[in-house]
């Protein structure tokens, strides 16, 4: 993993505990992978090797403050 990517889901994955929200991680391909889970809303985030950060998931309070 580049120095850049460390950096970058260490950033969000403490962001998302200090929030306390349900959350599974798993490693893809070129990239690792956070589930997210607040109440009935649910998102993921992507982080990959180039320090990219990608959040998907429907449209939603969590998703924005994701972003």
């Amino acid at each position: 993993m580049s120095e850049i990517q460390e950096k970058h889901y260490g950033q969000i994955k403490s962001f998302i505990e200090r929030n306390q929200w349900l959350f599974s991680e798993k490693l893809e391909s070129g990239c690792k992978h956070i589930d997210i889970q607040n109440c009935k809303f649910n998102s993921c985030v992507k982080v990959y090797e180039t320090g990219t950060v990608q959040v998907q998931g429907a449209e939603s309070k969590l998703r924005e403050a994701l972003n």
